[in-house]
């Protein structure tokens, strides 16, 4: 019962978000807002299942070549997310080694007390990172909500890995998508923006 409110809490949380949509975004064409309209009725979530939420890390500064930090539209956005995740009985949060996920997601550790699961990623397990996080998701984190601060490669990827369901590449500039994947008898994703 209690992860079947937490579902639709996400749910009703990221309607009123996209409802704050910004005057650019609202100048979708009608098969896009039709698009966007058509995600917002998930049939009712099942029993056992785990809520795995993932983003793309905030936007990055231009302070470090290899590892930089988030820019000030990257502090702002990982508050934001924070906010919208603060209530959600998230229990683990996984993040890379890199500091722009690792600064996404201290602010909801610090709201909810949650320390982070550090994930590295490198040259020797780029190619089977997205499987083995879903396969450690699986395992340790059943019927539990989670959050997955990543890249634009792994968020695809992990999407993938968890559903079976291919996301579209997430592009350079676009920082503000959010993937909202239960996995259960029957995985369901739905995608947003905040």
């Amino acid at each position: 019962m209690r992860t079947n409110i937490r579902i639709w809490w996400i749910g009703l949380v990221v309607v009123a978000i996209t409802a704050c949509v910004t005057s650019d975004e609202s100048a979708a064409t009608g098969e896009q807002a039709e698009q966007r309209e058509s995600i917002w009725a998930p049939e009712p979530p099942l029993s056992k299942e785990t809520l795995v939420i993932a983003v793309r890390h905030a936007e990055r500064s231009t302070d470090h070549p290899v590892d930089p930090s988030l820019s000030a539209a990257g502090q702002l956005r990982a508050q934001a997310l924070a906010s919208v995740l603060e209530h959600t009985g998230i229990v683990r949060i996984y993040s890379t080694q890199y500091l722009r996920t690792q600064q996404t997601a201290a602010p909801l550790a610090a709201v909810t007390g949650l320390a982070l699961t550090i994930r590295p990623i490198d040259a020797s397990n780029i190619a089977t990172y997205a499987v083995d996080l879903a396969t450690e998701i699986r395992q340790y984190d059943r019927s539990e909500a989670v959050l997955v601060v990543g890249h634009s490669n792994t968020i695809p990827e992990l999407v993938n890995a968890l559903s079976g369901v291919t996301v579209p590449p997430i592009t350079e500039p676009e920082y503000d998508r959010i993937y909202m994947i239960t996995v259960g008898r029957e995985a369901r994703v739905v995608s947003a923006k905040y």
